[in-house]
């Protein structure tokens, strides 16, 4: 099983992606934003959207050292617009309390609104907001669901017991002792998203640079923010917004960030009975722990891998094959035993994506302390697709003055860090 399988993500077969050749580049952008994954074409998307109702004039440049948009963990990542959090409410309670953990949850429902609604406007990217079934497999599980039932229920999010016998999906968990469906959870095409919001960004006058590394960023006392990339050029910014922690100035930011490796499977259809099932939803998710399973479109998509680390001499391997060596046995073991039905399965892509994360639970939105002019939109973990679309709204209100930020998103400053030095 997966002797065969294609070491990419399945994604980039689907949407031609993105090129663009800049032969000049300005030598003065109002905001610089560095990548062209998810978080940052969304902020060139916002800015964009937010200066032409303002009536303002607004030069943006995107850079990214790779070829094309969401090369890296954008593009290859499964696509889930969780509620809150992949993992369970209850666990985000305990780890933040239960007052920040209820802003966190408001928060992204209202990111999956807006997503949603830019989705619908015309971006085809397979997308389905149906809602997410979370599967407990053991007893200490089952408590979880029942205490983030209560937690949802009162914020107001109203999950549903899921009634196993009225889904194929469920019929073939034997070891299911529970389930709980959360509402306004969602799954799409990453890479297509991005790679075609990139091609709108272009068309409003966008700057778009791919194949350019920023080699460092500096403060001039004369020009303000400058950028040093990889081909001698220098492009000094009103505003840059980093949207990846290794070229975020400062070293606080490096000293709490936590790489993780994941490994995702994308298996062959499973049965064609699985169009009478009678309820839509998203994906399964089964655990909470290192290894989760997940149905959709009659392919099952499973992650895990190296999770908690400070450091891995892997990081910046675009390669993935020896990683995927080195896991898929143990995960084809875990899937086979959790669904026995995948026993009969054949896997089309196994890969793996690198993510970054903070040692909290929550991303990394809004200003660099004591770095004037720079922003950061990054550090998601899994939980990007659910989280930094209406946080590139608000940072670029931020940026425009045009509108104070919420109280949710407050929760999200770098500033936290500050606590614990």
């Amino acid at each position: 099983m997966g002797a065969t399988s294609k070491k990419h993500s399945f994604w980039w077969e689907n949407t031609a992606p993105d090129f663009a050749f800049q032969t000049q580049l300005p030598q003065y952008v109002d905001v610089a934003i560095i990548g062209a994954g998810f978080s940052g074409i969304s902020t060139a998307y916002w800015l964009i959207r937010l200066a032409k109702k303002n009536k303002k004039a607004l030069r943006v440049m995107v850079l990214d050292e790779a070829s094309y948009p969401a090369f890296k963990s954008s593009g290859r990542m499964n696509g889930s617009a969780y509620l809150g959090s992949n993992y369970s409410a209850q666990y985000m309670a305990d780890l933040l309390g239960k007052n920040t953990a209820k802003k966190l949850y408001g928060y992204s429902a209202n990111n999956n609104i807006a997503l949603r609604d830019l989705i619908e406007r015309g971006i085809d990217c397979d997308a389905e907001f149906n809602g997410g079934l979370r599967m407990a497999s053991t007893a200490k599980e089952v408590v979880e669901l029942d205490e983030s039932f209560e937690l949802l229920r009162k914020w107001g999010y109203h999950p549903a017991r899921f009634d196993h016998s009225q889904s194929q999906h469920v019929m073939v968990v034997p070891y299911v002792k529970g389930s709980l469906f959360v509402p306004g959870e969602g799954m799409f095409d990453p890479f297509a998203f991005t790679n075609k919001l990139a091609r709108l960004m272009r068309k409003n006058n966008v700057w778009m640079a791919y194949g350019t590394r920023v080699e460092r960023t500096e403060t001039s006392e004369e020009f303000g923010p400058q950028l040093h990339l990889s081909n001698g050029h220098v492009l000094t910014a009103g505003k840059i917004i980093h949207t990846s922690t290794d070229t975020a100035p400062w070293d606080r930011i490096q000293e709490t960030v936590i790489h993780r490796r994941e490994q995702v499977i994308r298996t062959e259809p499973l049965s064609s009975d699985l169009d009478d099932m009678p309820l839509p939803f998203m994906p399964v998710e089964l655990n909470r722990g290192l290894d989760s399973v997940r149905i959709h479109n009659r392919s099952v998509i499973m992650t895990g891998g190296k999770n908690g680390l400070k450091k891995d001499p892997e990081v910046g391997i675009t390669d993935d094959t020896g990683f995927n060596e080195r896991v898929l046995g143990q995960l084809d073991k875990t899937m086979m035993n959790s669904i026995p039905i995948t026993n009969h399965m054949e896997v089309s892509h196994a890969w793996t994506y690198i993510e970054t994360e903070m040692e909290d639970g929550l991303p990394l939105m809004g200003e660099i302390p004591h770095f004037e002019n720079h922003y950061i939109n990054a550090a998601h973990g899994r939980n990007k697709f659910g989280l930094a679309f209406l946080g590139a709204k608000n940072i670029a209100e931020k940026i425009l003055r045009s509108k104070l930020s919420s109280p949710e998103f407050n929760i999200f400053t770098p500033k936290r860090l500050e606590r614990g030095e």
